[in-house]
């Protein structure tokens, strides 16, 4: 009788801990603050996980220096290829093969690309505490598998940063750490939106950075023209357990059919990369390319308005350095141009178009045009309408006017533009509440009182 009433306490005490631990994970955890946050990377694993398995074509492992650098936008209007940048601030390469590992498990996209700059390349210092935050933020996006566990464990100094450690196996397991933390409890809704000050627009994890901070004309010249270090070969910053792990990598993508291509980002002091340890990926892995974008970069051309600092890059300079890496995987791959929609207003026409209205992002259009702006349009302006679905989505502005959509002009002879080849580009926020899935129409139309022109109306939403 006593053994029969000690196996019924425990199987209630075992009962009581399970209704204890499913009350925490569906209550509790979904509130508990995250060590951190990488708000581009968080969103664009959301995007990867809403989307069909291999809507990507195109995924960016690394750091700023590519996020800054090749833009998602111009690849999808030049090759058609969707591109997303899965990349975090100071990721290290490490880092982004374990990331990258665990995306590959569940999706098949056709060209993976990795950043190779040298201070991409090692593991952080055992002591410092930043990097590590950085690599834990980075890693928590991404659920815990055997697989990772076991990457995470021989990579992480376990008890120096134990919490980050934890961390990094999935951001659920982390908030394990803080549940005590109730004045930061919340829901985690994450959005990349930025200040219109220093940043054009946000896209699939990338970052358009205008020119608010540039490197001075001055230091620019003499950083850009000094004589090039000797080639320093970079095998000793390749670490025993990343070789390890890039090789089952390569190896996995090699049979699956995933193109790797590996980056030297640009940078303003004149750099040369070399690596017996990079070459033999490349000589033994078919799948495998390289691409160093500090070589003929005289032929971008440059300035210090292109540079943020001495390794990222403002959006004028992206555009250079996008269009470089379109042109390669042209050539390597044999993929065609895509052949783009003009807007023709019969006295000018805008020779590529592109609009984002996702609610996590900033909302933006971007046109690109070849010829100057015309006489006959001098007194017009450019205007963009989104018109709702539902009007309650209209700006207070829009009701109160008592217009059908919310309304953005653009005067053309006074618009910043940005340089890109024989080409400019405007880019104009759309600070709206209405969103690609509210959206009924989108017009693009040139205006002014009592036009006489008669210049067509396009319906981008529906080209």
């Amino acid at each position: 009788m006593k053994n029969k009433t000690l196996i019924l306490f425990f199987l209630k005490l075992v009962f009581f801990g399970l209704i204890t631990v499913l009350a925490i994970v569906t209550f509790i955890l979904p509130y508990a603050p995250d060590i951190g946050e990488e708000k581009n990377l968080a969103v664009a694993v959301q995007k990867l996980s809403e989307n069909e398995a291999d809507y990507y074509d195109l995924l960016f492992f690394t750091n700023s220096y590519l996020y800054t650098s090749l833009d998602p936008v111009t690849i999808k209007q030049s090759l058609g290829l969707e591109a997303l940048h899965l990349t975090s601030g100071a990721q290290r390469l490490e880092t982004a093969v374990i990331i990258a590992n665990e995306v590959i498990n569940k999706y098949t996209p056709s060209y993976i690309v990795f950043d190779v700059s040298t201070p991409t390349l090692p593991s952080p210092e055992i002591d410092d505490e930043k990097m590590w935050y950085f690599q834990t933020v980075a890693l928590q996006e991404f659920p815990f598998s055997l697989e990772k566990g076991r990457a995470v464990t021989k990579y992480f100094p376990i008890t120096k940063h134990t919490e980050n450690y934890v961390s990094a196996m999935s951001n659920k397991a982390g908030r394990v750490f803080r549940m005590n933390d109730l004045e930061n409890y919340s829901e985690h809704v994450t959005s990349y939106k930025t200040s219109r000050e220093n940043v054009y627009f946000t896209y699939n994890g990338f970052r358009a950075t205008n020119a608010y901070k540039t490197v001075e004309e001055e230091v620019f010249l003499e950083e850009f023209n000094k004589e090039p270090e000797p080639i320093k070969n970079r095998d000793y910053l390749f670490e025993e357990n990343l070789v390890v792990l890039m090789n089952e990598f390569l190896e996995k993508t090699s049979k699956n059919g995933i193109e790797i291509i590996f980056v030297h980002s640009l940078k303003m002091s004149p750099t040369a990369y070399n690596s017996q340890i990079l070459g033999g990926w490349i000589e033994k892995y078919p799948n495998v390319k390289f691409i160093d974008f500090n070589l003929n970069r005289d032929t971008y051309p440059l300035s210090g308005k292109d540079f943020f600092d001495n390794s990222h890059l403002n959006y004028s300079a992206s555009l250079k350095v996008t269009n470089s890496f379109v042109d390669s995987l042209s050539t390597w791959y044999s993929l065609p141009r895509v052949e783009n929609t003009e807007l023709d207003f019969k006295y000018f026409k805008f020779k590529k178009f592109f609009y984002n209205l996702n609610e996590q992002e900033d909302k933006f259009i971007k046109l690109e045009f070849v010829d100057e702006f015309p006489a006959e349009l001098k007194n017009h302006k450019l205007v963009i309408s989104l018109y709702p679905k539902d009007t309650l989505l209209l700006s207070d502005y829009s009701k109160k006017q008592k217009f059908k959509s919310d309304n953005f002009y653009i005067e053309m002879d006074e618009v910043e533009t940005i340089e890109n080849g024989e080409s400019k580009i405007i880019i104009h926020r759309l600070l709206s509440k209405i969103n690609q899935k509210s959206l009924k129409d989108l017009q693009v139309y040139f205006y002014r009182p009592n036009d006489t022109l008669n210049l067509p109306v396009y319906h981008l939403n529906k080209m």
